[in-house]
């Protein structure tokens, strides 16, 4: 994608923690900044290690970054109760967020038996990023064995933080949810061929601790 499309070419951190969700969620700066950092080419270094498990943890590694992760983590809280209090008409924001389909696609990935098996699911440790736009997930996900979650969003408690304002990339339309969104299989499974490339999707809803 193109860094920071559409925006003006002087903005820095400071027009990011002034923006209107920013205040409106009240959002420090500690926030805007582990939110922005996010959206860069940076989240491997905060997801990376929650993933390692062999290496990181209990009696392990320590995380590298666990302030950055625990403002980020705060931040999405933040964003998130935001939509709950608009759909529960106690405070203003921009459109609800109903009945929404978001997509993540993974690359050379399938779930196991385990995961399907009587709709069990499973957690993702880390935080995780969806989109709005069902191409930016495909872009993602291309390759010859494919998996696609599609989020069956039905309330604002079961929706992610909608980052594009101050995403380093708002034409990935990104919404992230918080460490340990527990993914249940609906039931609903697709196969899909786009030339050599193989999609399974698979429909999923969130479950956020």
């Amino acid at each position: 994608g193109v860094r920071d499309q559409g925006r003006p070419s002087n903005w820095t951190l400071a027009d990011f923690i002034d923006h209107p969700t920013a205040q409106q969620t009240d959002l420090s700066p500690r926030h805007v900044a582990a939110l922005r950092i996010y959206t860069t080419h940076l989240f491997k270094y905060l997801n990376g290690p929650l993933r390692k498990t062999a290496v990181f943890g209990a009696g392990k590694r320590p995380h590298p970054l666990p302030t950055t992760m625990s403002d980020l983590a705060e931040g999405i809280k933040r964003l998130r109760a935001a939509y709950v209090a608009v759909e529960k008409g106690s405070a203003t924001m921009e459109a609800e967020r109903r009945q929404m389909r978001l997509y993540r696609g993974m690359k050379m990935l399938d779930v196991g038996d385990t995961f399907m098996h009587e709709r069990q699911g499973g957690t993702e440790i880390a935080p995780m990023s969806t989109t709005t736009e069902l191409e930016v997930a495909v872009h993602y996900g291309l390759s010859p064995e494919s998996l696609l979650f599609v989020l069956a969003i039905d309330n604002a408690v079961q929706m992610g933080a909608d980052v594009q304002w101050l995403s380093a990339f708002p034409a990935e339309a990104e919404v992230v949810f918080p460490p340990l969104t527990y993914l249940q299989p609906t039931g609903r499974v697709q196969h899909i061929e786009l030339g050599t490339n193989r999609f399974k999707v698979v429909e999923v809803t969130p479950h956020i601790a």
